[in-house]
């Protein structure tokens, strides 16, 4: 009965969490799911995120995302200004050998929600859903 009980817990937990699209920042891109090199122009971003507090915008999975500190989310992120940072020598990897994480896109970061979105028809980042710049 108690195993039961929380099966339903964890899948109601999970159904929560997959309303929204919530992302938390790693620390090593080894650990995360997406890693993207952050540039300061929207002109050469292959995506443009808009990052909002609000869930319900966080629900729509159309490039707004909700940052969280800790806990569960959809996936996790690597940000980075420097395309150095992605490697790491033997000493830090995991499999202590000398890495070099690829980045999986340049990301523009708005305040403004009518400029997020994919600069490009036939680019995506894996497990983020689509908004085409028109």
């Amino acid at each position: 009965m108690k195993k039961r009980l929380l099966i339903i817990l964890i899948i109601i937990l999970l159904a929560f969490v997959s309303l929204g699209q919530t992302v938390v920042e790693m620390s090593h891109p080894g650990d995360a799911d997406v890693i993207l090199l952050k540039v300061l122009d929207s002109a050469d971003a292959d995506v443009i995120i808009y990052i909002t507090k609000n869930k319900k915008n966080s629900k729509k999975w159309d490039c707004m995302w909700k940052f969280r500190k800790w806990g569960l989310c959809n996936f996790s992120v690597y940000i980075t200004k420097d395309p150095f940072e992605l490697y790491v020598d033997s000493i830090n990897s995991f499999e202590g050998e000398p890495l070099f994480y690829p980045y999986h896109a340049k990301v523009y970061f708005t305040v403004l929600e009518n400029e997020r979105g994919y600069m490009s028809n036939d680019f995506f980042i894996p497990g983020v859903m689509r908004v085409r710049k028109k």
